[in-house]
């Protein structure tokens, strides 16, 4: 089983068509963290665990917010992973709920980040096969200000861009990353979600998200993180 973990409604479903573009065979399990029936413990271990981007801030969880109880919702599910050691993968509201649990902090980033980046990249299995420089589709308002410290040992900074110091990162002998651009967001859905005002340039955005290596970089980042999390499918259920 594979978990998704749904911050917002309508999050995991561009997650969910990734996973099935790159041919994953395995049950795939949406749980709606926004829904105040959706359970915050899993009765069986998933072989791995995605969660998912949304709006909000982590900084709400505990204060009387509409964002509170479902941002705690997916941090108790994350959380509950992490005890396990199940592999997790973070992206957005994802990878900020991830540092936030770990011990990390998140804070407003400059301005909002809406658009298209060119995200730099270290060496790392989760960019196995992609250039040291990619496109980022990001939408957020926080970021990721400081990498928790696990074990002892700190998180690992594994990518960066001109917006936000902290684009990624990995914590070290775990299967554990989280990513602040999107990558389940293909050149379509990006275009959807931009409109002039914000894009320097619609022409060469338009021209990056639709070219075919934008696809590629993308779907090899959960290629990799799959073939990490040794994760073989049998069937793709619908969600739930």
């Amino acid at each position: 089983m594979i978990a998704v973990v749904e911050t917002f409604p309508q999050r995991a479903a561009p997650i969910v068509a990734s996973l099935e573009r790159v041919g994953v065979r395995d049950d795939i399990v949406v749980l709606p963290a926004h829904d105040p029936a959706c359970p915050t413990h899993l009765g069986r271990d998933p072989r791995c665990m995605i969660v998912s981007g949304g709006p909000g801030s982590v900084m709400e969880i505990g204060r009387n917010s509409p964002a509170s109880d479902r941002l705690g919702r997916a941090a108790a599910l994350l959380r509950g992973a992490l005890s396990r050691r199940v592999p997790v993968l973070g992206i957005c509201m994802g990878h900020q709920l991830l540092a936030y649990v770990e011990g990390g902090h998140v804070g407003r980033a400059r301005a909002l980040v809406r658009g298209v980046e060119t995200v730099e990249c270290e060496p790392d299995p989760l960019f196995s096969g992609i250039d040291s420089a990619l496109l980022g589709f990001e939408y957020h308002h926080d970021e990721v200000v400081a990498l928790p410290v696990v074990g002892g040992h700190p998180a690992r900074r594994i990518a960066s861009s001109a917006t936000c110091r902290i684009e990624g990162f990995s914590i070290p002998g775990r299967l554990v990353w989280g990513l602040q651009f999107h990558p389940e967001v293909d050149g379509q859905l990006a275009m959807t979600l931009l409109d002039k005002a914000a894009l320097e340039s619609l022409h060469r955005a338009e021209n990056q998200l639709l070219a075919p290596s934008y696809e590629a970089a993308r779907l090899t980042i959960f290629r990799n993180f799959l073939r990490l999390a040794e994760v073989t499918g049998a069937s793709c259920r619908s969600p739930r």
